[in-house]
């Protein structure tokens, strides 16, 4: 059995991005990790991402390898590859473009390169490394011209490759040990039509510019004589060569075009391919390519796989002459194309703007919990006319330099707070004041406990503050694990911390309100007083001015916690707003819902059944408001009890309710919900009422068992 491969917490953790071309490149790259993992946790590719990612480490690095989709070669793809990469991986410090390519070899002047060598395009004069040949102008002699050459690897890499050239100066390299240990581990990558070995010296027949390919898979019927005698190498093992590699659109399979385009370009030029000239000046890499062919008429498949293999291994090799703390001080891809003077192209431009999503991608978001959000659509905000003097002060303290940073609205079940906390947020997002908002939800995962709250919050902060992102991405670069650790440490790093950062440089005042509903509803005691004292804190920023609304039910744990800051908030009990007030907004509330109800109701019956405009009138609405005040949840209630098309008119329901006479709340609140379940099994047959009781004592029955302690005989 396969064993389960390791799964990195993020993908921050990968900062090498390895690209290759095609399947056999990416098999040879592969076998080659010193461990493979599973995709790691929370990676969300771009939309547009069509990238395969093969995820691993070799020696001390995390690496993603990406290949290109199937069928599909040359640098256009390879470009879009590497924007899909940076797009979807933005912490990549570099990248290595590993493959195949066709060598030009020159025996006679001193260039003897062998099929299974490895090419290193190295910067050489003028040029970075790499070539692009098809973009230039012919000369009278009918010779192509080059006109141009892109840039030059990141300094991280050139500065290994020195220190690995030395190195192969003292000892030999350990590409074909590796290769070895490669096919050790792998012995189907030596099985016939898929063989990743060295191929014969036999096999390596290098012919003359003038001399076409006869016919055939193979040489076997080339003539032997016109083949350029070569002396034979003590070894077999690949040497190293580095170089220019010239790099287009174009397969070259025509020895006299390759020549005469090693000439314009120089001596040191000493590989051609398809795909590095889409990535060097989008994408800063080292172009690394083991030769297949000469890139002559005589080029095969045969020699391919034992090149992609040696290729591969001089990446290994490479990779473990790179520092992790080098690596580390490196800036990342993104920054480096910011910095390259002129590189405003549309993939760059495409690139800069995709970096916000991609840094706030690596935040867990939990979107439901915002106030605005598809799951909210339908949730009630305050009607006109009601909590005027609530809201009207809630405003004043939004605004007022001298205000606590705190607004704390505690009521009971049922009054109407996250209606109110809509209402707010509503308001302040229409004045481009909202910060960030997180609704609580008892009983659904995300929403019920505080383990993504910061994350949800700070990705609605950074589109407020100009300058945050970059703050929290260097928390993330820092910490990859950050998300996912305590929210003590998430609020430190990724909301105090870059805050204090830019209010220190930054002279404008910026006015934000934060939007906390439901604290009650979230699990763990604390958690809870954790979070108030963490919140208290922002009210040290002296640029920014925060101010954070919170409601919840006035439980102990919630009072404990705002004991610990005492000073630093101030609070409004809703049940202690006065009757007056609390009868006319409940009243304004039925006016509006009785409306619709009447509306409706007389949609679907005969006009001697509809209702009269004046119903249900001003009595009756009085009546209901002081059988409900001083909660709005029993209010609501009873509209959609009386908008229930499967009862009776709504008149006669409404006429039930208001027939009781008691004069206590309680028995008051008992009245309308006996009314409301007796309702439910009038007029109905004998064998449908056992059902509804039946159902009514399963769920009734459990919350009557929860709320009352079960004794020592019950739990025996």
């Amino acid at each position: 059995m396969e064993c389960e491969k390791k799964r990195l917490g993020s993908p921050s953790f990968y900062t090498i991005g390895w690209i290759a071309a095609l399947a056999i490149e990416q098999a040879a790259a592969r076998a080659l990790l010193d461990e493979e993992h599973s995709e790691p946790n929370n990676f969300h590719p771009s939309p547009s991402d069509t990238n395969n990612y093969i995820w691993g480490r070799v020696r001390q690095h995390n690496v993603v390898i990406a290949s290109l989709p199937a069928g599909v070669y040359g640098t256009t793809s390879a470009a879009t590859t590497a924007s899909d990469l940076v797009h979807s991986l933005p912490q990549i410090r570099f990248g290595l473009l590993v493959g195949i390519g066709g060598a030009i070899a020159r025996p006679n002047d001193d260039q003897d390169i062998r099929l299974g060598d490895v090419v290193v395009g190295q910067p050489h004069g003028v040029t970075g490394g790499v070539v692009q040949y098809d973009i230039g102008k012919a000369r009278a002699n009918g010779v192509w011209e080059r006109t141009g050459s892109l840039d030059k690897p990141p300094a991280v890499l050139l500065k290994a490759l020195v220190n690995l050239q030395a190195e192969h100066e003292i000892r030999p390299s350990k590409v074909p040990r590796l290769v070895e240990a490669m096919l050790t581990a792998n012995p189907g990558m030596k099985r016939p039509g898929s063989n990743f070995t060295y191929q014969g010296s036999e096999n390596d027949r290098l012919f003359p510019s003038d001399y076409e390919h006869v016919g055939g898979k193979t040489c076997a019927k080339c003539d032997v004589s016109r083949e350029i005698s070569r002396e034979e190498r003590e070894t077999t093992e690949p040497m190293i060569h580095y170089g220019v590699i010239a790099s287009g659109n174009t397969l070259i399979k025509d020895a006299k075009f390759r020549d005469s385009l090693a000439e314009s370009i120089g001596y040191q030029c000493l590989c051609v391919e398809m795909e590095a000239v889409g990535l060097v000046d989008k994408f800063p890499c080292l172009v690394i390519r083991g030769m297949c062919d000469y890139a002559d008429s005589h080029k095969n498949d045969q020699w391919q796989r034992y090149a992609a293999s040696t290729a591969a291994a001089f990446a290994v090799e490479l990779l473990g002459y790179i520092p992790e703390r080098q690596l580390k001080e490196s800036p990342r891809v993104l920054e480096i194309l910011q910095s390259l003077e002129g590189n405003l192209d549309s993939m760059s431009r495409r690139m800069q703007q995709t970096d916000l999503t991609s840094t706030l991608d690596q935040l867990p978001f939990v979107a439901e919990a915002l106030f605005n959000s598809y799951a909210e659509e339908h949730s009630p905000r305050c009607l006109p006319e009601t909590r005027v003097q609530l809201l009207t002060e809630i405003d004043e303290w939004v605004t007022s330099a001298e205000s606590k940073t705190i607004f704390w609205l505690n009521g009971m079940a049922g009054t109407g707070k996250s209606t109110i906390s809509r209402t707010v947020a509503q308001r302040q997002l229409e004045r481009d004041c909202l910060g960030a908002n997180f609704f609580f939800k008892r009983g659904e995962a995300s929403r019920g406990n505080m383990s993504k709250l910061i994350p949800t919050l700070v990705r609605q902060l950074a589109m407020h503050i100009p300058g945050k992102i970059s703050l929290i991405q260097k928390a993330i670069d820092a910490d990859p694990s950050l998300p996912t650790r305590t929210v003590s440490e998430q609020f430190q790093k990724l909301l105090k911390e870059p805050l204090e950062k830019l209010t220190a440089s930054s002279p404008d005042s910026i006015s934000l309100v934060l939007v906390i509903d439901a604290l009650d509803e979230c699990e763990g005691e604390f958690h809870i007083k954790r979070l108030l004292s963490l919140i208290a804190e922002l009210g040290c920023l002296d640029s920014l001015k925060l101010r954070v609304f919170i409601t919840s039910r006035p439980e102990l744990p919630i009072q404990l916690g705002f004991s610990d800051i005492n000073g630093m908030y101030q609070s409004l009990e809703l049940h202690s707003i006065s009757q007056d007030i609390m009868e006319h907004d409940i009243s304004i509330f039925l006016h509006y819902e009785l409306a619709i109800i009447r509306k409706n109701f007389n949609f679907v019956v005969r006009n001697e059944q509809q209702l009269s405009e004046q119903w249900p009138g001003t009595v009756k609405i009085g009546q209901l408001v002081s059988k409900t005040q001083p909660l709005f949840i029993a209010a609501a209630t009873v509209c959609r009890f009386l908008n229930d098309a499967t009862l009776r008119s709504p008149n006669e329901l409404l006429v039930r309710i208001l027939e009781s006479s008691s004069r206590t709340h309680m028995s008051r609140l008992n009245d309308i919900y006996s009314s409301i379940l007796a309702s439910q099994v009038v007029n109905r047959p004998r064998r449908e009422r056992e059902e509804i009781a039946k159902s009514f004592q399963s769920i009734v029955g459990a919350i009557v068992t929860l709320a009352t302690p079960l004794t020592v005989n019950s739990l025996s």
